[in-house]
């Protein structure tokens, strides 16, 4: 385990990366035996990394908070999971740096195994539960999961320790300990799986449990916000690229591949000697072409670069891949998924069109290179995305879209009112890519 100060250091350094990169807070969930210390855990962390400037949200363990008075019921166990569902939809949403679930969903299944282990629940009831739990969309909000496991012995000795007299009670007695343990150890075997899990051994002095967590989440926050992305030297693409534009009929995918290399974003960033690759969306519908404008929201500093900016495409930075080589269809796999995420869409059931690369080396997005694809979607989702609003509840930008005809881009006229059409969106209608 590093020493503290190094902890401190990575700290103070990693907050200077997830202000500048992450999209979103990290969220880490803290679940495990009754009386394992997760309470002493969070609270030593929530201190330390405060003092380093951290925003910490901690969505504290609804069961204290549950007005139902039968714990162990079906019912309290479904109110604690479904405000703890509706706590943490509203705290991702917001501008703090990380969030600490105390109990959160991977906690829910356990105490769903043991009711389901009691015949508490029925196995439909059980099942659809676990379904909902389980609904990606809000389980990939979990960013990383703690265990911190004690044996019923050492749990119950912790229980009694400050008393004259001990004392069992619903929950803290050997035989309901035992049975938790045992839940956990049967939902970490089903579902582990789908969530980043690690242990912590908490039955040594609280100080080293929480430096060792510390450590631990650190490295999993900076892999998180910090992941290495596909980039191109700048004097090779000054050799690749004779003009701002390459149709994709031009373009040599191998030769370019051949080309990039991998750094992590912040080793690039404001570094002029390399070229970030992203990945670009423009959605299209019959005739029209999908704009968003950004807005400033109240309290938010104005930004001359930003500020009424009109946008046709969506995209991503090009992460490394997980396995294998960077290919054109990894490429469109990442657009698609980041699509769905910034949009709020189910499902996007679209084959994106590779229609050229752009590079302006002398422009605002000098340091970052697109890959273009079109992106032809179909009348439900373009009705769902034609004149709306998405917000934040924290300090991010007020997004407008709609769908226009090119002609009306092109004559300046188009739907809302207000705005400068960024500079790649002016090539793109200049090459005639859309729609």
């Amino acid at each position: 385990m590093p020493a503290i100060e190094q902890i401190e250091g990575e700290a103070y350094q990693l907050l200077e990366i997830l202000r500048r990169q992450a999209r979103r807070p990290f969220v880490l969930e803290i679940t495990g035996t009754p009386k394992a210390g997760k309470t002493t855990l969070i609270g030593m962390v929530d201190s330390f990394l405060r003092h380093c400037g951290w925003r910490v949200h901690i969505l504290e363990e609804r069961a204290g908070l549950c007005p139902l008075p039968m714990k162990g019921h079906f019912f309290f166990n479904t109110w604690t999971t479904g405000t703890m569902l509706a706590g943490l939809l509203d705290a991702v949403d917001r501008d703090d740096d990380l969030i600490i679930l105390d109990r959160g969903l991977f906690d829910a299944l356990v105490w769903l195994q043991m009711q389901a282990n009691e015949g508490q629940v029925s196995q439909a009831e059980a099942a659809a539960v676990e379904n909902f739990v389980l609904i990606d969309r809000w389980r990939r909000l979990s960013d990383a999961t703690c265990l911190v496991e004690l044996d019923a012995a050492k749990a119950m000795a912790r229980e009694n320790q400050n008393r004259l007299l001990s004392r069992t009670g619903s929950v803290m007695n050997p035989k309901r300990l035992n049975a938790f343990n045992a839940a956990l150890a049967t939902v970490q075997n089903r579902h582990g799986a789908q969530f980043e899990l690690f242990a912590l051994q908490n039955d040594q002095m609280p100080k080293n449990g929480a430096a060792s967590l510390l450590a631990s989440l650190l490295g999993r926050v900076r892999r998180w916000a910090d992941r290495p992305i596909a980039v191109i030297s700048r004097p090779n693409a000054e050799h690749y690229f004779a003009a701002k534009t390459l149709d994709w009929k031009d373009v040599d995918w191998l030769s370019l591949k051949s080309l990039i290399e991998y750094r992590t974003r912040s080793e690039v960033e404001d570094n002029g000697q390399w070229v970030q690759l992203l990945a670009c969306g423009a959605p299209v519908h019959n005739d029209e072409t999908f704009l968003t404008v950004r807005r400033r929201q109240r309290g938010q500093a104005p930004n001359a670069a930003r500020d009424d900016s009109g946008r046709l495409w969506q995209g991503c930075h090009v992460e490394k891949p997980s396995a294998g080589e960077l290919t054109v269809q990894e490429l469109q796999q990442q657009l698609l998924s980041r699509l769905q995420s910034d949009l709020h869409l189910a499902e996007l059931n679209v084959q994106p069109q590779p229609v050229g690369l752009v590079w302006d080396r002398d422009g605002r997005e000098a340091g970052h290179l697109g890959v273009v694809f079109k992106l032809p979607i179909d009348e439900k989702v373009a009705s769902f995305l034609d004149e709306r609003e998405f917000r934040t509840n924290g300090r991010g930008y007020r997004v407008e879209s709609s769908f226009v005809g090119v002609g009306e881009l092109t004559a300046g006229s188009a739907p809302p009112p207000g705005y400068i059409l960024e500079e790649w969106s002016r090539e793109f209608l200049a090459k005639k890519w859309l729609p």
